[in-house]
């Protein structure tokens, strides 16, 4: 890493064999970095870290269904409504194309 040897292992590899070789190191130094292994060279970047401490989310709040209810009761009334006027019309269309006897009169 940055040209000095951090570990070394040799693996050997049977011809047309596949392996999974993993490494891990930890770096500390903030900045760009070269690692090489076996010849495969790639670099990365370590930033700086935040100046300020990160404050972590404050926790939600619980869902309070009464003032939900308080706020919206004017869409609750209307899709109430709108069921009932749909269950009136199919009643009087049934009554009418069948004879189903309702409370409803003739």
């Amino acid at each position: 890493m940055d040209g000095a040897v951090v570990d070394t292992r040799n693996v050997t590899v049977e011809p047309e064999a596949e392996q999974t070789v993993s490494f891990s190191t930890s770096i500390e130094n903030t900045g760009s970095h070269t690692i090489e292994v076996n010849g495969f060279k790639f670099s990365i970047e370590i930033p700086e870290p935040p100046d300020e401490p990160v404050t972590p989310d404050p926790e939600p709040e619980p869902f309070d269904f009464s003032l939900w209810l308080k706020a919206n009761w004017p869409v609750i009334l209307g899709v109430v409504l709108g069921i009932v006027l749909v269950i009136v019309i199919g009643i009087i269309i049934l009554r009418r194309r069948y004879y189903i006897v309702t409370f409803i009169r003739r």
